[in-house]
Parts: structure tokens; sequence; C-alpha cells
């Protein structure tokens, strides 16, 4: 009898012994993350604060059509003062071409071209993302399972070698879905999410995937990935409108959230001024919501740009959003986006009222405008976008109107002021994307200039003031 005592007194001293260790590792990982944001760790643009209430204003820039496939990623390199603000950016395409573009030399060259190309597998890039601030290296995860880690601070103009590579068996984990980089104060960590449920994090240091979590199948493939490093969570969306978010540090399925209809959940974006807060857009009705994790049970806001009956639970509008991007101007924090229907628009979470549509899609009518009502329905803060006939058509619209699709009139609104830059005859630039806009990101250029970049199935790459 004493020695069956003795033996679970000696496991509940090692289960305890483990968990101590664990929280442990836990606090010291929280007091990494707290010097990270307070030495300002590197982060994407967000906050535009010196641009005197800088917002996009749909003016063409620059139009370059280089690649040959669909553009499926977009990706910048992270703000940091020990690289003197400087940012580049990375397009990859359908074919595995990947290309790297300087935004310094935007202004600097008459016809914008990419600064290098990395040669890579002839396997779709499903994604792109810088992994550190002091070395500038790019990690690239391929469809066949092809896991490449460049080093981009050499001169040599063609990219061919990886210094880190691994071939992952697509046949054991699926197809990859989306590859996401962070920083934990102690390691860097490149997480990666496949069509068979698998979530899978990797450190270049180790041989084996440090942690590899199975989401529920019943809630089909995983669709959408999203990560917040600070709050040590990420959410996996799936097609069957579920929402799942993981714990990293306890490893544990926390919570869940699912669309009222169950339409598939399209992207994921964290919101960087509510710890708790993701934003998520669906299939149909270009819908896109904001929800709190610890109230999972309905939507916080919704923008509507559809036609269709707000909130409906039985029409839908087959265009969605597949692009997202959050940034912030005195006080007032904005959402980008943009997807099937190619208009770009930008919804103003602070202040609904004042959301517009920066560029129209290439089939809208010269003589509509697009309005913005916020209202509340079933407890939801929803935007909802309605269309009303302008009173002068004679007079030019301005940003909070449609703008021309038009070749001819999309010259007249973005040319007669701005010369744009691109690989083709200028007459013949359509001001809109004439297919799915796939990525948009916030760049900022040495003279703290920010630059609003799209891609999208067209293969073309877009650059707006």
């Amino acid at each position: 009898m004493r020695r069956v005592h003795h033996g679970l007194r000696l496991q509940c001293l090692t289960e305890q012994n483990n968990l101590l260790l664990k929280h442990e590792a836990i606090y010291r990982e929280d007091c990494q993350r707290t010097k990270l944001v307070k030495h300002c760790v590197p982060t994407n643009v967000y906050e535009i604060s010196d641009q005197k209430l800088w917002t996009p204003q749909g003016i063409l820039l620059g139009h370059i059509h280089l690649h040959n496939g669909k553009i499926t990623k977009l990706a910048s390199s992270l703000v940091s003062p020990s690289l003197n603000y400087t940012q580049i950016f990375a397009t990859g395409d359908t074919k595995g071409a990947i290309r790297l573009w300087d935004i310094n030399q935007f202004q600097k060259s008459l016809i914008f071209r990419p600064s290098r190309a990395i040669r890579g597998t002839a396997s779709a890039v499903r994604g792109l993302a810088f992994t550190s601030d002091n070395n500038l290296n790019l990690a690239s995860l391929n469809e066949n399972g092809q896991l490449n880690i460049y080093d981009l601070s050499s001169s040599t103009t063609d990219i061919r070698e990886s210094f880190y590579n691994l071939k992952l068996d697509v046949n054991d984990i699926g197809v990859p879905i989306d590859l996401k980089y962070f920083n934990t104060g102690s390691q860097d960590i490149l997480a990666l999410a496949t069509s068979q449920g698998l979530i899978v994090g990797i450190d270049t240091r180790c041989s084996t995937p440090i942690f590899r979590f199975k989401n529920d199948l019943n809630h089909r493939l995983i669709t959408a990935f999203e990560i917040d490093e600070l709050q040590s969570w990420l959410a996996v969306g799936t097609g069957s409108g579920f929402i799942d978010i993981w714990d990293m540090r306890f490893q544990l399925c926390i919570q869940g959230i699912r669309h009222p209809t169950g339409a598939r959940v399209i992207s994921l974006l964290r919101h960087q001024d509510q710890p708790s807060s993701l934003i998520s857009s669906f299939q149909g009705n270009n819908e896109v919501a904001v929800w709190n994790i610890d109230k999972p049970q309905t939507r916080q806001k919704a923008f509507w740009p559809s036609p269709v009956t707000p909130l409906s639970l039985t029409q839908s509008l087959n265009h969605y959003i597949a692009s997202m991007y959050l940034w912030k101007n005195d006080g007032a924090i904005s959402l980008l986006c943009a997807g099937t229907d190619m208009r770009i628009r930008n919804w103003n979470l602070t202040q609904p009222l004042r959301s517009y549509i920066v560029c129209r899609g290439p089939a809208d009518d010269d003589l509509l405008t697009a309005r913005y009502q916020p209202k509340t329905i079933d407890g939801v803060e929803i935007t909802i976008e309605e269309y009303h006939k302008r009173k002068h058509p004679a007079s030019p619209p301005t940003v909070t109107q449609l703008t021309s699709t038009s070749s001819s009139s999309s010259s007249a609104t973005t040319t007669t002021t701005t010369e744009i830059k691109t690989t083709k005859s200028s007459a013949n630039i359509p001001s809109a994307h004439t297919d799915t806009v796939t990525s948009m990101q916030l760049v900022m250029s040495k003279e703290r200039t920010p630059y609003l970049i799209t891609v999208s199935c067209d293969a073309v790459v877009k650059i707006w003031k």
C-alpha cells in the first residue's frame, strides 16, 4: 500500500514540476514579448502619422505586368529603424516565379521593374514571408511542399539557391494553404497550415517541427490562416464557416466561432489595436466581420457592400473579399479591402460614414456613386453600401464616388495630374484590375511616403497614391 501511495506522490510531484516549468517558459516568453513591444518590434505599416491625414486616393501611379501567372501572394518586409525604414516587397505567382521590388526605386526610374528575381520551382507559390529585420530573408512555400528561405543581402540579380530548404510530404500533411512568420522573443518560427487540417511550426534550428496541431476535420478543410504572436494565439478558418482559435503556449484549441450560414471563410486578419478582435471575410455578399474572441457568439461589426438584404441567411451574391489590410491615421482605423468584384474599398471602422470606394470595378456605371450607412441589426453594428445616381453627371467623381473604368475615362481621372509608370502603353491601361484582387499591402519609402500595392489574378502589380 505504501508503494502505491509513494508512486502516486512521485507522479504528482513530476506533473507539478512539469507544470511549473511550462509556466516559467511562458513567463519568459511574456517578458521577451514585452521587451519587443517596448523596443518597437518591427512590423507592417499600420499607423501613418507623418503624412497630414493621408488616405488612399485611388490615383494610379504604376501598372506593371511582368508575371506570367496569376499573382497569388504579396508580402512586404517589416518596417524597422535599423534599416532606415526601407521596405521591399515580394510577389509570387502560380508558375512559381517570385519577384522582389524596392519601393525606393519607384520614383527614380521611368519604368518600374523588379530589383531581383528568384528562380524557384515551377509549383504555385502558396506563401511568402519576410523572416528577419536584421538580415533580410524571404521564406517561400510552394504547392508541392517545398519550403525555401533566401538570403536577400547579396547583390546578385537572380537568386537561384536558398540557404535553407525543406521538402514537406504533401501526401502526409496535405497541400500547403499559407505561410506565416512570427518571433516569440526567443525563436523565429515559420508556421504553415495545410489542406488536411494540420498547423505546423518550424524553427530552422531544429530538425523536426516544434509544434503540430490537428484541427477538427469535421469543420472541413482549412481555407484561411492568421497569427497574433504578441497574444500567442493563431486562428484558422474553414470551408464550413468555422474559425478555430488555438493557444500556441498550451497547444490547445481554446475557442470556436461559426458564421450563421456556414459560409466559407476566405481570409483572416488580426486587429492591431484590439488584441481580442479578429477580422474575417466570407464567401458571398462581400461580407467582412469583426469578432471578439472572448465573446464569439455574434459579430461585433460587419461590412455589407452588397445589394442583398443585410445579414440575410438565405440570399447571397457570389462576390467575396479576398484581400484586406488594416491601417490607422489620426486616430481613425480603416480597413482596405478588395476581391472578386475588383473594387477597392476603404471601410472606416471608426467613422463608417467616411467609408468610400478607392477604385471601382471595370463594369461599374459612371453615373453611380456609393454611400455608406451605419445601422444596428440584431445587435451587430453594420455598414451598408448603397448606390445612388449623381445629381450632376458631368461633374468629375470624387473619392467617395465610383471612378471611371473604361480606358479613356480612367486616363482622364488618373493621368491628368500623375504620370503612370507602366510596362505597356499608358493609353491601354485600365484603372482597375480586371480579375480578382488577391492581396494588398501598404509600403513606406525612405521619405516615409506610403504607397498602396495591389496584385491580382490578372498578373498585374498596381501602385496607388
